[in-house]
């Protein structure tokens, strides 16, 4: 059975249709749990749905750019854990 996940390390969601949210892709994944933190460690953005994207706010404000903290849970149909290049977290880059 073969089993992916993808995360990208930047998006911009500057209104424009393109890369607005930003999205984890992946198929044959059973559960999931998928969280957005900035550096000082507040949770910003958290899902269970591999189909929902994080629109860069935090309380319906825009955040700034900058690095943020990603964070996966979950397995694969198969029971693998989720990983994304051998990890569970991550940086991304936010870019108005």
């Amino acid at each position: 059975v073969f089993t992916t996940f993808f995360v990208p390390n930047l998006f911009s969601p500057i209104g424009d249709g393109k890369n607005d949210q930003f999205r984890r892709y992946g198929q044959r994944i059973e559960t999931l749990t998928f969280q957005v933190y900035d550096r000082q460690g507040t949770l910003l953005f958290e899902t269970n749905r591999i189909e929902e994207g994080w629109d860069g706010k935090y309380r319906n404000q825009p955040l700034p750019n900058g690095l943020y903290v990603w964070k996966i849970s979950g397995s694969f149909e198969d029971g693998t854990p989720l990983q994304f290049e051998g990890a569970q977290s991550g940086q991304l880059r936010l870019v108005r």
